[in-house]
């Protein structure tokens, strides 16, 4: 959770990686959430929470990434939740993908979860799981949830599973800093706008059953 901030210190509540508020003209807002309090993030401020020495919060096997999430739908643009992987691949711009990236749609059409294995993959063959239909959601308290176990990625709304992905790789960390609320390459495209809370990595791919009790 962000209950304990001091100053710009965001503190990590189970290890030594305490994260950072950043802005460009201000920093994200310490506000009421779902499990106590959560950061409120405004579109076009340059706002953003970075976790640098991630590596070692990359596990390669399995892994779970979940957030509580409130999506303000009077912006109707696309918003990374959290992840720190390079931006997708474009045609000839395609380039190695490594870590994750977690992050909503435009007008939250679909939740999409990456994942990078360290090659170089053409945009439409990018490794990825995606949840649909999730325009009715916006503003409302959501729990995202996006798992891999080694073979086949998930992704659950409010601890159901709502896609999955037949994915069988190895995730390769990336020298890059954990970013929640935006997107390190260019935070000005994709801003997310609302509120964040409780945010968690796991290195386990966690069950439904295990997601539901994590979110209660």
């Amino acid at each position: 959770t962000f209950d304990d901030i001091q100053g710009e210190t965001v503190p990590d509540t189970v290890g030594p990686h305490p994260g950072k508020l950043c802005g460009d003209t201000s920093l994200p807002e310490v506000v009421n959430g779902i499990a106590g309090k959560a950061l409120r993030f405004e579109p076009g401020q340059g706002q953003y929470v970075r976790v640098d020495r991630m590596t070692d919060l990359c596990p390669a096997e399995q892994i779970t990434v979940m957030a509580w999430v409130w999506v303000d739908s009077k912006t109707a643009m696309w918003g990374d939740i959290l992840g720190y992987q390079p931006e997708q691949s474009r045609g000839d711009k395609a380039h190695p993908l490594r870590g994750f990236r977690l992050w909503k749609t435009w007008g939250c059409k679909s939740i999409r979860f990456y994942i990078g294995d360290g090659t170089t993959r053409p945009y439409k063959e990018e490794l990825k799981c995606e949840a649909l239909d999730l325009q009715r959601l916006q503003n409302h308290w959501m729990h995202i949830a996006a798992t891999h176990d080694g073979s086949v990625m998930r992704v659950f709304i409010n601890a159901v599973e709502r896609g999955a992905s037949d994915v069988v790789a190895r995730i390769v960390p990336s020298t890059s800093p954990l970013i929640i609320g935006n997107y390190l390459g260019s935070k000005t495209i994709y801003p997310f706008h609302g509120m964040i809370d409780d945010v968690r990595i796991y290195d386990v791919a966690l069950t439904e059953d295990q997601i539901l009790r994590a979110a209660a």
